[in-house]
C-alpha cells in the first residue's frame, strides 16, 4: 500500500498535535489545581458547576436577609421587651394610685414620674435601627413612628406611621416580616379610644387632678379601675407583638442555619466535580512529556525517510 507524504506529514503532525494540547490542559490543570476551566474540560461537570454556583450564589443571598432579618426583629424584641418594662412599672404605679391614704399631693408626683415614663415610652416606640430607619413606622421608616404635641394635660401622640410591614426572603419557598408596626401594638395614638397611649394620658390626667377631678368613666374609683383594665390590655398587646417577633426571629436563626449547612454541601459538590486530583495530574503530565518526544522523534524521522536513501 502507497502512503503520500502529504498524508504521512498530516499523521505526524496530528499526533504532535494531540500531545500538545494535552500538555497545555495539564499545565493549566495545574497552575489552577481545578480539574474544569472551561466547558470543553467536561461539558457534563460543566454544566453542574455552573448549576451549583447559580444555587449557591441564591443561597448565600438567602443566608445574608436571614441575617439582617434576624438582626432587625432582635432590635424590636429588645425595644418590646423595654416597653413592657414600663408599662409593668405604670401598673404598679396604679395600683398604688388606688390607696386612698395618698394624698392628692402624692398623687401629683406619681404624676410625673408617670409623664415622664410615658415620654420614655414614646421615644422608644421612635426607635430607629442601625441604619437610621424608624422601626415601628410599618413601611414609611423615613418618618419617626409617634408625634406628641401640645402641652400637659393637652398633650397628643399621633401615630405618623402606617400599617405596612417590611419583608425578605429567607428561601425559595418563604418570606418573613422583618417588622412591625406601631399601630398594631400600641394603637393610633392618644384619640384612639382604648388603646395603650390614650389609656395612658388618662392615667397621667387621673394621677394630676386627683380624687376631687372630674372623669369619663365617673368617679376616681371608676376611671382608675378603667385605666388599670387599659394598661393591662395595653400589657397583654406589647407582650403578644413581643412573642411573634421573638417567632419570626428564631425562624429566620434556623433558616440562616439551614442556609450555612447547604452552603457547606454546595462546596463540597463542586469541590469533588472540578477540583483536581493533583498527583494524578502530575503523573499524566509527566506521561504526556514522554509521548510528545516520542511523537516529536517518530515525526521527525517519518519525514527524514526518502527513496532516495536507498539508491
Amino acid at each position: 500500500m502507497r502512503i503520500s507524504t502529504n498524508s504521512t506529514f498530516l499523521q505526524g503532525s496530528y499526533g504532535v498535535s494531540i500531545q500538545q494540547s494535552l500538555m497545555s490542559q495539564l499545565n493549566v490543570q495545574l497552575s489552577t489545581l481545578k480539574r474544569v476551566n472551561t466547558p470543553s474540560d467536561d461539558p457534563v461537570a460543566a454544566a453542574r458547576i455552573l448549576d451549583i454556583s447559580q444555587s449557591d450564589a441564591r443561597n448565600s443571598q438567602f443566608i445574608a436577609n436571614t441575617k439582617a432579618a434576624e438582626s432587625a426583629l432582635e432590635f424590636s424584641e429588645t425595644s418590646l421587651d423595654r416597653i413592657s418594662n414600663i408599662l409593668i412599672q405604670m401598673k404598679e404605679t396604679s395600683v398604688q394610685a388606688g390607696n386612698g391614704a395618698i394624698s392628692d399631693e402624692n398623687l401629683k408626683q406619681m404624676s410625673k414620674v408617670f409623664k415622664a415614663s410615658l415620654e420614655e415610652m414614646v421615644a422608644v416606640a421612635n426607635s430607629t435601627d442601625a441604619s437610621g430607619k424608624y422601626v415601628f413606622s410599618g413601611t414609611r421608616s423615613d418618618t419617626p413612628a409617634y408625634s406628641m404635641t401640645g402641652n400637659w394635660p393637652a398633650i397628643t401622640i399621633t401615630y405618623e406611621g402606617n400599617n405596612g410591614q417590611k419583608s425578605l426572603a429567607i428561601s425559595d419557598t418563604r418570606s418573613i416580616a422583618i417588622s412591625e408596626p406601631g399601630s398594631s401594638i400600641f394603637g393610633e395614638g392618644s384619640a384612639d379610644a382604648g388603646s395603650l397611649f390614650e389609656t395612658m394620658t388618662r392615667m397621667a390626667a387621673l394621677l394630676e387632678n386627683g380624687r376631687t377631678g372630674t372623669y369619663p368613666a365617673g368617679s376616681y374609683e371608676q376611671e382608675l379601675a378603667t385605666v388599670q383594665g387599659g394598661l393591662e390590655s395595653g400589657l397583654q398587646s406589647v407582650l403578644t407583638g413581643q412573642a411573634s417577633v421573638g417567632s419570626r426571629r428564631l425562624e429566620a436563626q434556623n433558616a440562616g442555619n439551614l442556609g450555612e449547612d447547604l452552603s457547606l454541601v454546595y462546596a463540597k459538590t463542586r469541590s469533588n466535580l472540578e477540583d483536581l486530583d493533583i498527583p494524578k495530574a502530575a503523573s499524566d503530565l509527566a506521561m504526556a512529556q514522554m509521548a510528545l518526544q516520542a511523537s516529536q522523534l517518530s515525526f521527525s524521522k517519518v519525514q527524514g525517510m526518502s527513496l532516495f536513501n536507498y539508491i
